[in-house]
């Protein structure tokens, strides 16, 4: 079997063989948000994770196809809600199959974790873990991606998302702490934790992935007698 693997950046996959690749996306990690200035103990909403997208397609051996890994999302600063993170992209004939990143935290005021990354125009399209929702004196861990098995898992207060096999990210955990920094997020697509209070600040979400896989066509020998 051939296997091609990306966990940054963007490029052309080119193709080695005309036949069925199974195309599979996990979308960036939204950032966690920081704690509140005005408030020791005040918590901010974690990261959303990234979405799962399984695509089976037929490619043409030599040609090139466009892929993107999602990028994650950057941590809240005090006060700051944390950065969305991007889409993970697949671009067959026109077609993109998409795997989006998880939205960032909130931060102050609001506190909600952010959005789920959602999925589209995969055979299979499986939906991120929304972020958990900071409280007065605690802050919310991220959602966890989706993986190939199973939607993402929320966040909630302290703790991060359960990871999803396979290749869903766990998300980073929260504080019970006072003016802690949140813990990021893991791969792949997890959302990053929030922080507390005055210096706690967010933490990063992860990077999305991207896999292709193919088979292998054997190379047969004749002999002539």
């Amino acid at each position: 079997m051939g296997l091609q693997e990306y966990t940054s950046g963007s490029g052309n996959f080119n193709a080695p063989v005309t036949g069925s690749y199974t195309i599979t996306l996990i979308g960036g990690g939204g950032g966690g948000a920081g704690g509140a200035s005005s408030n020791n103990g005040r918590g901010g909403g974690g990261g959303g994770g990234g979405a799962c997208c399984i695509k089976t397609v037929t490619l043409t051996g030599g040609v090139n196809y466009a892929y993107v890994v999602g990028a994650l999302g950057t941590a809240g600063t005090v006060n700051g809600n944390g950065g969305n993170a991007t889409a993970s992209t697949f671009v067959v004939n026109g077609t993109t199959y998409s795997a989006g990143g998880g939205g960032g935290g909130q931060a102050a005021t609001v506190y909600t974790g952010g959005t789920a990354g959602t999925a589209s125009n995969g055979d299979t399209n499986r939906t991120g873990g929304t972020g958990g929702t900071g409280t007065a004196g605690d802050s919310a861990g991220g959602g966890s991606a989706a993986g190939t098995t199973a939607n993402g898992n929320p966040g909630s207060v302290p703790t991060g998302g359960t990871a999803v096999s396979l290749y869903g990210g766990a998300g980073g955990n929260g504080s019970t702490g006072n003016n802690v920094t949140g813990l990021p997020g893991q791969l792949y697509g997890g959302g990053g934790g929030a922080g507390t209070g005055k210096i706690g600040i967010g933490a990063v979400g992860y990077a999305g992935y991207v896999r292709i896989e193919w088979t292998e066509v054997p190379i047969v020998y004749i002999t002539h007698q």
